[in-house]
C-alpha cells in the first residue's frame, strides 16, 4: 500500500509517495551537521516539525545560536569549541565521542547510531558548503544508511535541498517561491525517471552517472512531480544562481 510522507521546509512542501516510508514523529530526527550553517531563522522554522534534534560536532554551536537544545551530540569534536561542548553537557545533551582517527565520518556514525536507537527517518541540514569531498561523502552516505534501515529524507538549508527518491517511488514538490533551478542526480549507475510540471519533461527516460544531462530544469508553475521507475535519484533544488549570487 502506497503511503504519503510529507515534509515542509520554509521554501517548499514535498510529498514522497512510497510503500515503506511513513510519517512517524517518534522515529524521525533532524540532524545538524558541521558544514555550511543554515540561516538561524530558517533553522528555527524548519525544526518545528521535529521532536528530536541531533548534531554532529560543530552543529551543536549552530543549534545553540538558534536557541535549540539537541538531544544528542556525536563526533570526534575536532571543530566544536570546548566551551560549547561543556554547555551542551550541562544542559542534558547526550555526548557520544569518538577518536579523531576513525574509519567513519561523523555523519556516517550518526546514521549508524540512529539505527541502533530505533530512528528510521533523518532530515539533514548543515550538509552543504566547504570541500567537495565532504559534500560527495555526505551525498552518498545516505545510500549506506538505507542498508541498516535509516532513511535520509533530504539534505537541505535555505538555499539548497536534495531529496532522496528510490525505485517505485515518486515525489511531488510545491515551491513556495520560484527556485533558480532543479536537477536530477543519478545516485545509482542508471535510473529510469519521468518528470512532469517542468519546462523539460521526461517520460520513462534513462539518466546515468556517466551522462548527467538532467540538470538545471525549471518548474512551470512551481509544482513538479517526479516518478522514479528504477534506481535511486537525488532531486536537487537551488534557490539562487550561485555563480552570480542572485537569490530569487
Amino acid at each position: 500500500m502506497m503511503k504519503n510522507y510529507k515534509c515542509s521546509l520554509p521554501q517548499l512542501n514535498a510529498s514522497i509517495i512510497s510503500e515503506s516510508l511513513e510519517n512517524d514523529p517518534s522515529s524521525t530526527i533532524m540532524l545538524v551537521l558541521g558544514g555550511r550553517p543554515p540561516e538561524i531563522d530558517w533553522l528555527k522554522d524548519a525544526s518545528h516539525d521535529f521532536k528530536e534534534i541531533w548534531t554532529a560536532d560543530s552543529g551543536g554551536e549552530v543549534c545553540r545560536k538558534a536557541g535549540l537544545l539537541p538531544q544528542c551530540l556525536i563526533g570526534d569534536f575536532d571543530s566544536i569549541c570546548e566551551g560549547e561542548k561543556e554547555w551542551l553537557i550541562s544542559h542534558g545533551t547526550e555526548i557520544i565521542e569518538y577518536p579523531e582517527e576513525k574509519d567513519l565520518t561523523d555523519y556516517q556514525l550518526c546514521l549508524e547510531i540512529a539505527s541502533k536507537k530505533g530512528k528510521k527517518n533523518v532530515f539533514v541540514t548543515g550538509g552543504w558548503g566547504g570541500r567537495f569531498d565532504h559534500a560527495y561523502s555526505n551525498l552518498y552516505s545516505a545510500l549506506r544508511g538505507m542498508e541498516f534501515g535509516v532513511r535520509v529524507i533530504c539534505i537541505a538549508d535555505e538555499n539548497e535541498s536534495l531529496f532522496y527518491v528510490y525505485s517505485s517511488e515518486s515525489i511531488e514538490i510545491n515551491y513556495k517561491k520560484t527556485p533558480y533551478a532543479f536537477s536530477l542526480i543519478a545516485l545509482t549507475p542508471s535510473c529510469i525517471v519521468s518528470v512532469n510540471g517542468a519546462k523539460w519533461k521526461l517520460s520513462y527516460s534513462q539518466i546515468t552517472q556517466k551522462y548527467p544531462y538532467a540538470i538545471s530544469n525549471k518548474p512551470e508553475n512551481n509544482n513538479i512531480k517526479i516518478d522514479v521507475h528504477e534506481g535511486a535519484v537525488g532531486i536537487y533544488t537551488t534557490m539562487r544562481n550561485s555563480k552570480c549570487g542572485i537569490r530569487n
